[in-house]
């Protein structure tokens, strides 16, 4: 089975527990990017649906307003894409040692 690119904005919304105005507020603060397919369903990439729920976790954790959690994304997805850019040089590297 193929994971999913995209997830349904209304799933989406629900497995990240927002509400519809908080998460249009963050499509507003350019924190969500929002994607249209032909049929023009909006749907959400998956692979921010890990950081989005993660955010919000901490958001309820500590109590936390709406803007925190937009800082709270940004920094989450940076640490996930410096995480995955070590990966590939630790990849890059063992292959230079075989």
């Amino acid at each position: 089975m193929q994971p999913l690119s995209s997830l349904d904005l209304k799933d989406a919304v629900e497995i990240c527990q927002l509400n519809d105005d908080e998460f249009n507020e963050l499509v507003e603060y350019g924190v969500v990017e929002l994607m249209v397919n032909e049929s023009g369903a909006v749907s959400i990439a998956s692979s921010c649906i890990h950081t989005l729920q993660k955010a919000a976790q901490i958001r309820s954790d500590y109590a936390l307003d709406l803007f925190s959690i937009v800082i709270l994304v940004n920094y989450l997805q940076r640490i996930t894409d410096l995480e995955n850019e070590n990966l590939l040089l630790k990849s890059e590297l063992s292959k230079c040692f075989r």
